[in-house]
């Protein structure tokens, strides 16, 4: 899952980043394509469903040569 702030971990910042933008779809004044997490344009209770089932968890450590 990518996370709204990039860091590979689903956390707090990626929370407030969707609350900030909850219900807005593109074009509205607050719309943050970074909360969209699905990509349909709006921000809903879809992406934030996908932030609850995946808080806390991180994605896979860098690959290394």
């Amino acid at each position: 899952m990518t996370t709204s702030d990039n860091n590979n971990v689903v956390n707090t910042t990626d929370f407030n980043i969707l609350k900030i933008s909850f219900g807005k779809g593109l074009g509205d004044p607050g719309y943050d394509d970074r909360a969209d997490l699905d990509n349909n344009q709006v921000v809903n209770i879809a992406d934030f469903s996908l932030v609850k089932v995946n808080y806390g968890l991180g994605g896979a450590p860098p690959i290394r040569p």
